[in-house]
């Protein structure tokens, strides 16, 4: 199984440089106020493993 040691976040939403750390031993839960870079974390993830998501207009 694969897992995620740390993340290092430069430059990406509110993050200036920001090196993250998870804990592989237990389950890693992440909590914040509004606009406090929960979702700009889990896409700062997923943009190197899936790449830009695809827009199609209808």
């Amino acid at each position: 199984m694969t897992y995620i040691n740390k993340v290092k976040i430069k430059n990406f939403g509110p993050f200036t440089e920001k090196i993250i750390k998870f804990d592989n031993e237990r389950v890693n839960v992440i909590t914040g106020y509004t606009d406090y870079g929960k979702s700009q974390l889990i896409g700062s993830i997923a943009l190197p493993i899936f790449g830009m998501p695809s827009v199609r207009w209808l």
